[in-house]
C-alpha cells in the first residue's frame, strides 16, 4: 500500500502485515505507529509519529529519510530500522529498542530517555548516537559506532561501543556499583572523558573490590566532578590507566539498605484496615434489620466505597409469593473517605468501592445473609512509594434475636486482595504486583434500650482479619529492585460502644432519627517488621502502624417518608487520640416496596 499525499487521521497507526510506502511528498499521521508485523518503508521522507512500538516482526525502512519519535510515555520497538537514515527521539518519554538496526545514520536522543537493549533482550543493537543535554541513553546492547554525550549516559549492565564515546563538559556518566559487580562502558575506539561521573551504590554487603568501569582502546581527559557517595567506612577512589577507568573500594565491609520501602510494610496494615471496615458495614446493616439505627462507626478504612439499605419489608407486598421468598431483603450503602498515619514510615490511603447484600428471616429469632463486594484503595507512603490496593470480597453473616432488645450478630468472609506497589529510586521505577488471601470474622451482642426520649444502643464484641500476603519480587530499578518475603499479617480487636437516637416526626409523617456514637476498640496484635532483601544482603522495614488504642466517633441521619423511601447521611472519624485520623463520609437511599 503507498500513501501518496500527507494524511490527516488522527489515532494510531497499525501496521500487521504487507508494507506500507510513503510516496514523494506524502506522510503518516502525527499520531502513533505501531508496526507488528510487515513494515513501513519511509521512501526517504521525513516523518514524525507520537510514539513508536511493535514486535520482532516488525520493520521499518528509512531510506535516506528520518524518523522522528516524539513521545512522553513509553514504549519498546523490537523490530528493525534500517537504510541510510536516521532515528530521532524527543519527548519526555522512554523508547526501548530491542532489536538489531542496522539503520547506519544512527539515532540523536534529543529528548527523554532512549535505551538499547535491556536484560532480555542483550543482542540490541543501533549504528552510532549522540545524546544532546538532558536526555538519556542507556541500556544492555551493542553501539556499532561512535557515541558523542552531552546529556546521561546510563549503562544498564555492560554497554558495548564499537567505536570511541566522547564525554562532554555536560555530560554524565552514571554508573551502577553492586557489591559484586558495577555497570560498564566497553569501548573498541578511544575513550574522551569529561564532565562527571555518578556513582549510584545498590543496598548490599560491600567488601574491599576493584570495578572496571571504563575499557577502551585508549583514555584520556578525565572526569571533572564525581558524585554519589561511598558506603559508610569504605573509601572510593579512581584510577585511570591506559586504557581503562578503574573504581576501587577499600575499607572494613559495610551494608548498604534500600530506602523508598515504607510501601512495603504499609500495604498489609491498610489490607487489614479495610477487612475490618467491611465487617463494619455488615453489622451496621444488621442493627437496622433488627430495628436499631447501627453505628456505623467501628473501625473506618482509611478509604472505602460501600453500599446499604434495607428491603426488609418487601414480604408484605408479596405475601401471595412462598414464604421462603417473602422473608428475603436487600441491603445496599454508599460511603468514601481518607486518611493518614503519623510517623517516620507512615502513609495516607484514599479509594472507593461496594458492598451489597441480601438476607432473609430463616426462623423467628434467625436472620442470615449473603454480602459481596469491592474496593479500591489508593495507599501513598510518605518517603515516596505508592500502592493500589483492589479487593473483591465475600462474606456470610446471621443475627440471633436473643430477646426482644438483644441480638448475638456474627459474619465470616474472604476476600482476594490484588496489590500493586511503586517505589521512587536513584535507578529508576521498582514496581511490582502481588496478591493475597484475606479471611475475616466478627461477633458482637448488641442490644437497644429506652431511655427518656432516646434510645441507648450499647454494643461489644470482637472483629479479626488475617492476611495472607503473597511475595513478591520488584523490577524496573535495577539493583534497587527488591525481593519481598511472604507474611502473615493478623488483626484482633476487642471494642465496645454506645449509640444514641431520637425519632422525630413531622407534621407531613417524614420521620427523621439522628444518631450519635462513639466506639473505643483496642488492636492486640502488633504490626511485624517486613522481611526483604537486595543485592547480597538481607533487610527488614519495619512498619508505622496506627496506635493501638483507638477511638471512633460518628453523626448520622436517617430520614424516611411512608415506609417507602428513606435516605441517610453520616460522617465518621477516628479521633485523634494517637497516630491515625480518618475522616468517611457516606449518603445513601433506601427504597422498600
Amino acid at each position: 500500500m503507498t500513501l501518496a499525499a500527507a494524511e490527516t487521521y488522527t489515532g494510531t497507526t497499525t501496521v500487521t502485515g504487507g508494507i506500507l510506502r510513503l510516496a514523494g511528498g506524502s506522510r503518516l499521521a502525527g499520531g502513533a505507529l505501531a508496526v507488528t508485523g510487515g513494515g513501513v518503508d519511509l521512501n526517504g521522507q521525513t516523518q514524525t509519529v507520537g510514539a513508536l512500538s511493535g514486535g520482532a516482526g516488525g520493520a521499518i525502512t528509512l531510506g535516506g529519510g528520518t524518523l522522528t519519535v516524539d513521545q512522553a510515555g513509553d514504549s519498546t520497538f523490537g523490530g528493525v530500522l534500517s537504510g541510510a537514515g536516521s532515528l530521532i527521539k524527543t519527548g519526555s518519554g522512554r523508547l526501548t529498542l530491542t532489536g538489531t538496526n542496522s539503520a547506519s545514520g544512527g539515532v540523536a536522543v534529543d529528548g527523554g530517555t532512549l535505551a538499547v537493549g535491556d536484560a532480555a533482550n542483550p543482542g540490541a543493537s543501533i549504528a552510532s548516537a549522540t545524546v544532546a543535554a538532558g536526555a538519556t541513553l542507556t541500556g544492555t546492547g551493542t553501539i556499532g559506532g561512535d557515541v558523542a554525550n552531552a546529556g546521561i549516559l546510563a549503562p544498564s549492565g555492560t554497554l558495548a561501543i564499537g567505536g570511541s564515546y566522547r564525554q562532554a563538559s555536560s555530560g554524565r556518566l552514571v554508573i551502577e556499583v553492586s557489591p559484586s559487580t558495577a555497570s560498564q562502558v566497553r569501548l573498541g575506539g578511544a575513550a574522551h572523558l569529561a564532565g562527571t561521573l555518578t556513582l549510584a551504590y545498590d543496598p548490599g554487603v560491600y567488601t574491599t573490590r576493584r570495578y572496571t568501569i571504563v575499557e577502551a582502546a585508549s583514555v584520556d581527559g578525565g572526569f571533572g566532578t564525581i558524585t554519589g557517595t561511598a558506603p559508610a567506612g569504605t573509601r572510593q577512589t579512581l584510577g585511570y590507566s591506559a586504557n581503562a577507568v578503574t573504581l576501587p573500594l577499600t575499607g572494613a565491609t559495610t551494608t548498604v539498605a534500600p530506602t523508598v520501602t515504607g510501601v512495603v510494610p504499609a500495604i498489609g496494615i491498610a489490607m487489614l484496615t479495610n477487612g475490618q471496615s467491611a465487617n463494619t458495614l455488615l453489622f451496621s446493616h444488621l442493627a437496622e434489620r433488627r430495628g436499631g439505627s447501627g453505628t456505623d462507626t467501628a473501625t473506618p478504612s482509611l478509604a472505602q466505597l460501600a453500599f446499604a439499605g434495607d428491603d426488609r419489608d418487601l414480604g408484605q407486598i408479596l405475601a401471595g409469593l412462598p414464604q421462603a421468598v417473602a422473608a428475603l431483603g436487600g441491603w445496599m450503602r454508599v460511603t468514601g473517605g481518607t486518611g493518614s498515619v503519623d510517623g517516620a514510615t507512615g502513609y495516607g490511603t484514599s479509594g472507593g468501592g461496594f458492598l451489597a447484600g441480601v438476607d432473609r428471616q430463616a426462623t423467628e429469632h434467625l436472620i442470615v445473609g449473603v454480602a459481596a463486594g469491592y474496593s479500591r484503595n489508593r495507599l501513598y507512603a510518605h518517603d515516596g512509594g505508592h500502592g493500589t490496593l483492589d479487593s473483591p470480597r465475600l462474606s456470610v453473616y446471621g443475627s440471633y434475636g436473643l430477646d426482644p432488645r438483644w441480638s448475638a450478630d456474627a459474619s465470616l468472609g474472604y476476600a482476594f486482595d490484588s496489590i500493586s506497589s511503586r517505589r521512587a529510586t536513584a535507578l529508576g521505577i521498582a514496581g511490582a504486583s502481588h496478591s493475597g488471601h484475606e479471611g475475616s470474622a466478627q461477633a458482637e451482642l448488641r442490644g437497644t434500650l429506652p431511655a427518656a426520649t432516646v434510645d441507648l444502643i450499647p454494643t461489644v464484641g470482637v472483629r479479626y482479619v488475617v492476611l495472607a500476603e503473597q511475595g513478591y519480587s520488584e523490577s524496573g530499578a535495577l539493583g534497587n529492585d527488591l525481593t519481598v518475603a511472604s507474611a502473615l499479617h493478623q488483626s484482633a480487636q476487642p471494642f465496645a460502644g454506645l449509640a444514641v437516637t431520637r425519632r422525630f416526626t413531622a407534621d407531613d409523617g417524614t420521620r427523621w432519627t439522628p444518631e450519635a456514637a462513639l466506639e473505643a476498640a483496642r488492636e492486640l496484635v502488633p504490626s511485624g517488621a517486613a522481611a526483604l532483601t537486595a543485592g547480597n544482603g538481607a533487610f527488614t522495614a519495619s512498619p508505622t502502624a496506627p496506635s493501638r488504642d483507638r477511638l471512633t466517633a460518628g453523626l448520622a441521619l436517617d430520614v424516611s417518608q411512608d415506609g417507602s423511601l428513606a435516605g441517610r447521611i453520616a460522617y465518621q472519624a477516628l479521633l485523634p487520640t494517637g497516630n491515625a485520623v480518618t475522616h468517611t463520609v457516606s449518603a445513601g437511599l433506601r427504597y422498600q416496596f
